[in-house]
């Protein structure tokens, strides 16, 4: 989630750009995925955190899967 909403910090979101409509689409659909698994909402992956053998960060991705970026992302999942 941070990764849409993080532009808004630093850029102009005029009405109805691609940018805005996005970022208030993505807290929607969070708030929704969470309702419905009665979870918290927003949960970032820099909760994950695991290292390997030489305790080298390793990244999951977790949380809202319709809000990856690709549909193909997804079905793979």
């Amino acid at each position: 989630m941070f990764e849409y909403l993080m532009p808004g910090l630093i850029m102009r979101e005029p009405d109805g750009s691609v940018l805005g409509d996005t970022s208030r689409l993505i807290v929607r659909r969070q708030i929704k995925y969470g309702a419905e698994r009665n979870l918290p909402w927003g949960v970032s992956e820099s909760a994950f955190n695991a290292r390997d053998r030489e305790l080298t960060y390793q990244y999951s991705s977790f949380g809202c899967l319709t809000s990856a970026c690709g549909a193909d992302w997804v079905r793979r999942r």
